[in-house]
């Protein structure tokens, strides 16, 4: 078992202890992953996020169904989401199981500081996880290079571009 994915099974178990029975959201974003994840069970999860966080799932493909890789790699993300939303607003996904875009809309929204670091860099997500404190920002970019799945932040254009994008796969 590689040193990255040691880390992320100690912290998704040490999640699902603070978390006790928890919610639902939080028991398939942390717990044993093996079927996929319909996209029409996404409203019902993001139901449980803490803030008036609400959720556009307009731009997704009909019948999108995520694999189990991509599809805990998402709701972590909308976990991720309702805390880059602080007064609340709105997190869009469109796009396909294979190739999606997530953008926030909000006041004060911003995805968390050092994401965009952890995306390129497997040994500093691995060195903030070995920190403790703030985990699930580096777990997210750890789920998605131990699954090989690229994440990345797209940055937006004009005076005013926003927070950035996010976009799983492709």
């Amino acid at each position: 078992m590689s040193e990255t994915r040691r880390l992320i099974n100690l912290t998704l178990a040490r999640l699902r202890e603070m978390e006790g029975a928890g919610s639902a959201l939080c028991q398939a974003a942390w717990g044993a992953c093996s079927d996929g994840l319909p996209a029409d069970h996404l409203p019902a999860l993001a139901a449980e996020l803490p803030g008036p966080v609400r959720l556009d799932l307009s731009g997704l493909a009909p019948g999108c169904r995520f694999p189990p890789d991509r599809g805990r790699i998402l709701l972590n993300l909308l976990i991720l989401a309702a805390a880059s939303l602080p007064a609340g607003g709105v997190l869009r996904l469109a796009g396909s199981d294979r190739d999606l875009f997530l953008q926030l809309d909000g006041t004060g929204a911003a995805w968390p500081p050092g994401l965009g670091g952890y995306l390129v860099d497997e040994a500093a997500a691995c060195a903030a996880l070995r920190g403790g404190d703030a985990v699930l920002t580096p777990l997210t970019a750890l789920l998605a290079h131990d699954a090989g799945v690229r994440l990345s932040l797209l940055l937006g254009l004009g005076d005013r571009p926003g927070p950035a994008m996010l976009r799983l796969g492709g």
